[in-house]
């Protein structure tokens, strides 16, 4: 990885919070009008991620058949990482049978840009998406495969 994701989530949080709302509103204007640019699409990816998690998750633990609202409410707050570690426990397998190490650890930071552009709705550099989003396409795409689900 050559991005400091970190530091950068850090100055980014710092940056945002001094800025003007107007400032706010001329990048939120920004993003609603693209809906398909980098940040865009990571919002909508971790979310995939994290619900589609959070549904393999529910299914596996309903003994019914049918999920339960019960069990839904156990994991309804859980983020990728607990849910992901609840699937691999579920199915007794190691995390790099879905996705290497370190595309997991950008999925990772993937989460924390999603947190920060979903209640900031701020932009990225156009350096920190796209390996942001090729890391949560292929921990998606592995999750999908693992679970049996088409998704072509």
């Amino acid at each position: 990885m050559s991005h400091d994701y970190e530091k950068h989530l850090r100055k980014l949080r710092e940056q945002y919070v001094r800025f003007f709302p107007r400032q706010r509103v001329k990048i939120a204007k920004q993003r609603i009008s693209n809906p398909s640019h980098g940040p865009n699409l990571i919002v909508t990816y971790v979310s995939a991620i994290e619900g589609i998690l959070r549904s393999l998750v529910v299914w596996k633990e309903t003994v019914s058949g049918r999920p339960e609202i019960e069990i839904y409410n156990k994991y309804k707050r859980c983020g990728v990482r607990q849910l992901y570690e609840k699937y691999l426990q579920q199915h007794d397998i190691k995390s790099d049978v879905i996705v290497a190490a370190e595309k997991y650890t950008l999925v990772g930071y993937a989460v924390e840009y999603r947190n920060l552009l979903a209640h900031e709705c701020t932009y990225l550099g156009q350096d920190k998406f796209p390996d942001l989003i090729d890391a949560c396409q292929e921990f998606l795409s592995g999750l999908c495969s693992h679970a049996g689900i088409n998704v072509s």
